[in-house]
């Protein structure tokens, strides 16, 4: 390494390179549109400096995407996630396409193939496509639960308080 030369060309200005390798400085849980803003910014952004990871994941057949939630665990700042039209949608900053799949195994506390069926990765376009009919994906009714009633018990007595009876070894009851 001694004696080598750099031949490349240094940018004039180092600052916007720093920049984009920095995380953004929000992470977790946000709605759909700060989601896509987010996202959105650092995909054109990063252009090719830092590949990042946008995956949309299915949960699987009777489990809803506000349940899956409940398992992710994001500690790397820059890492965000949102409910969008029924998927998991995650922004996974600095993350390459071979370490996606150890990505959620890291994210999730239950194995995530149990939680989702997959995942696709989102393009920029995808990104750009989010709320396309102007209705907010984070205020989506969910089906209420149905209430059940208590059952009424019947009404019993209090059963007649006993007075104890001394016994006594050999004493016939």
């Amino acid at each position: 390494m001694q004696r080598q030369r750099w031949q490349g060309q240094l940018a004039d200005d180092p600052e916007p390179l720093i920049r984009a390798h920095r995380p953004p400085s929000l992470s977790g849980l946000v709605n759909a549109a700060r989601f896509r803003q987010i996202a959105a910014e650092r995909i054109d952004q990063d252009g090719s400096a830092v590949e990042s990871a946008v995956l949309a994941l299915q949960p699987v057949a009777g489990l809803r995407a506000e349940q899956t939630l409940q398992q992710l665990r994001i500690r790397r700042q820059g890492d965000l996630a949102c409910v969008y039209r029924g998927q998991v949608r995650l922004f996974l900053f600095g993350c390459r396409r071979d370490a996606v799949e150890q990505a959620l195994g890291n994210l999730f506390r239950l194995p995530w193939r149990e939680l989702f069926d997959g995942y696709q990765r989102l393009a920029e376009y995808d990104i750009a496509a989010m709320n396309p009919s102007g209705s907010d994906p984070d205020v989506e009714l969910l089906p209420e639960a149905p209430v059940a009633l208590p059952a009424v018990a019947p009404v019993r007595e209090a059963p007649a308080v006993v007075a104890p009876k001394p016994l006594r070894l050999g004493d016939t009851a």
